[in-house]
């Protein structure tokens, strides 16, 4: 089966800065003066595009990955707060034609960790009738939290829209010297198109999965909610 969603621009914004190419934006040893102490690896890819493709969840059409992940904090005083965003921008391209229906979302974050961590992993839809604030609050926004283990989980459903955009963040509070936070696998974000009812096609089950570390990597200080981005043209 094609791809029924394709992106104008991937890319991680923080820490560090990748932009796609050939729908796969890297990072290697990034670091910022907004996080210090910290340095961070990861990958952000469609998964046909990833260093190392794998299999489609049961369900899925197309997944997005954060995935060779690792984030290490090198400074003696330990290292606070640091939120890894990722982002998937204007949706250019679903199964023609549109189909009028739902995208459902499934994130799965299973990863692991040196230390015992807090945090949180967060997902959000923007489009042309939906936004997302700076801390990616919004209308069509997933949250799942951690405390000890580097796991968890969250589904929800989307409208089909050309133009849609995925926001991601994978927020730590802190991490000790010389402790590190690892996505074997990946942060997966599973989609599945699923037609209206009454629309001549049989709806297919969806999952939208978000595995191993941190989903979605960039930002550089956490906002205010009252700070919204626009929502893509």
């Amino acid at each position: 089966m094609a791809d029924p969603i394709s992106y104008g621009v991937m890319e991680i914004t923080t820490p560090g800065f990748a932009l796609s190419s050939a729908d796969n934006a890297t990072l290697t040893n990034a670091s910022s003066v907004l996080y210090p102490g910290y340095t961070l690896s990861a990958e952000f890819c469609e998964n046909s595009s990833c260093a190392s493709p794998t299999t489609l969840p049961v369900g899925d059409q197309s997944l997005l990955r954060f995935t060779d992940m690792t984030l290490t904090c090198d400074d003696a005083s330990g290292c606070g707060l640091i939120d890894i965003r990722f982002e998937a921008l204007n949706a250019v391209e679903f199964s023609a034609p549109t189909p009028a229906g739902v995208v459902n979302v499934d994130l799965n974050l299973d990863g692991s960790a040196t230390q015992s961590i807090v945090g949180s992993a967060t997902l959000c839809i923007a489009g042309p009738h939906a936004i997302c604030t700076a801390d990616l609050s919004g209308t069509h926004s997933f949250t799942t939290s951690f405390d000890g283990p580097f796991s968890g989980s969250v589904s929800g459903a989307v409208p089909t829209s050309p133009g849609l955009s995925v926001y991601g963040q994978i927020e730590i509070d802190a991490l000790g010297n010389g402790q590190t936070v690892t996505l074997t696998n990946s942060l997966d974000i599973g989609t599945d198109v699923e037609p209206a009812l009454g629309s001549g096609t049989t709806p297919e089950p969806g999952t939208l999965a978000l595995t191993a570390a941190p989903m979605l990597l960039l930002l550089g200080l956490r906002l205010g909610k009252s700070r919204k981005l626009r929502p893509p043209a």
